[in-house]
């Protein structure tokens, strides 16, 4: 079973009341979408070496937690979360557009 990084439910103090996630038991949550294999597929498709796609051991610990955590609680079958970094001369608005619909691409198998 294709696994990614786990993610744990956000650190006390930073969730709502009681400390608790609403919607699930589990403490942590893992997508069942294969990242590093579509890391590695996207970064091979868009040829650059510069920039490099790779799966996050880290969705932070305030709203990208929170929120990726929730969405997992939904549906561990259709939920990713994708970092994106500030937009520099190597990471323009266009390539990680082209990022994320390769992204998209490699998970529904059409890519």
């Amino acid at each position: 079973m294709p696994q990614s990084t786990p993610v744990e439910a956000p650190r006390p103090g930073c969730v709502p009341r009681d400390n608790r996630c609403p919607g699930t038991k589990s403490p942590v949550l893992r997508s069942n979408i294969n990242c590093q294999d579509i890391a590695k597929r996207v970064e091979k498709q868009l040829g650059c070496g510069a920039l490099h796609i790779k799966q996050s051991e880290d969705p932070g610990r305030y709203l990208c937690a929170f929120s990726y955590y929730i969405s997992l609680s939904h549906d561990v079958s259709r939920t990713l979360f994708i970092h994106i970094p500030p937009f520099d001369e190597e990471c323009s608005l266009e390539t990680l557009t082209m990022v994320v619909q390769l992204i998209i691409m490699c998970i529904l198998g059409i890519a």
